[in-house]
């Protein structure tokens, strides 16, 4: 199988340690195989991208010594060809197939309406006609159970009315959820292998649910790995909103892409440290085991 890939930021904010490590772990997949590798830049969520991250996107690349095949080479060709704002309509189509298909529902409920665990009829009240206010249109997962093996994890079950139920397939400010758009753009990109955080598992059997009801079946051809998440000093998870281990800061603390990389290779327990991305070539990607 000719392999396929993709890195896939959102520019949200800057980018940080967790997203390099993956990203060099997608890269080294990649290349290790002769394969593709795409950069999609995710900017669905509009009002929260800022000039200076989709800029830092690529500064980044460069400077870890990430090349790509497919995709924007720059900030403006990005904006100008790449952009997912040029394809709302696009989403918009295969969220109204899934309507005709009647596998999604109108939901008002609030993300705080979910996390105090208030109950939904959602399903049930706007069975005939679609609510007044802002709602999101959510999947009926139902008694769904969805399988797939991980490339590093191994076996995966899950039953999604347990760990993803019903989840959001689009927005109630009017725009495609990631679970949706992720889906259409790896769909349509011929994207076979995908490299996430373990913290996505759900994330891809929700996916793969998701693809079955839009007629994706190849998606099912999609192999997965997923990965253990860099942490934080407090044991959290690194986020871009709260600027954790941010490699803007890290740069500017004078840190080199040699050190990120000698951070990655401890955090693999490589024998032999690398400096430099290109000498990931000269290693088995398969003495990577999490």
């Amino acid at each position: 199988m000719n392999l396929k890939s993709r890195i896939a930021p959102t520019p949200s904010g800057y980018l940080h340690l967790g997203n390099a490590f993956n990203f060099l772990l997608t890269w080294w997949l990649v290349r290790q195989s002769k394969g593709v590798l795409q950069l999609r830049i995710d900017d669905v969520d509009a009002p929260r991208i800022q000039p200076e991250y989709l800029n830092d996107v690529f500064y980044t690349l460069e400077w870890l010594g990430i090349d790509w095949d497919e995709g924007p080479f720059s900030a403006e060709q990005h904006r100008k060809e790449f952009s997912m704002q040029l394809r709302l309509p696009e989403y918009r189509a295969h969220l109204l197939y899934l309507i005709e298909q009647n596998v999604v529902y109108a939901c008002t409920c609030s993300r705080s309406d979910v996390a105090k665990g208030l109950s939904c009829n959602c399903v049930k009240k706007h069975k005939t006609a679609l609510p007044q206010k802002k709602f999101a249109y959510k999947m009926k997962t139902d008694n769904a159970v969805t399988s797939y093996t991980d490339g590093w994890s191994g076996y995966q079950t899950a039953i999604l009315h347990e760990v993803m139920p019903n989840f959001v397939v689009w927005r109630n400010d009017n725009l495609p959820a990631y679970q949706l758009f992720s889906v259409i753009e790896d769909n349509r990109s011929g994207v076979n292998a995908i490299v996430r955080g373990e913290d996505l598992l759900h994330t891809t059997a929700a996916q793969l649910f998701l693809a079955d009801k839009l007629g994706m079946q190849s998606f099912h051809q999609v192999q997965f790995y997923h990965h253990p998440l860099l942490t934080d000093s407090n044991g959290s998870k690194l986020s871009k909103s709260a600027g954790s281990l941010s490699l803007k800061n890290i740069r500017e603390s004078g840190q080199s892409a040699q050190q990120v990389l000698q951070s990655f290779s401890n955090w693999l327990k490589l024998k032999t440290p690398v400096c430099q991305a290109k000498e990931l070539l000269d290693i088995s990607i398969n003495v990577v085991c999490f």
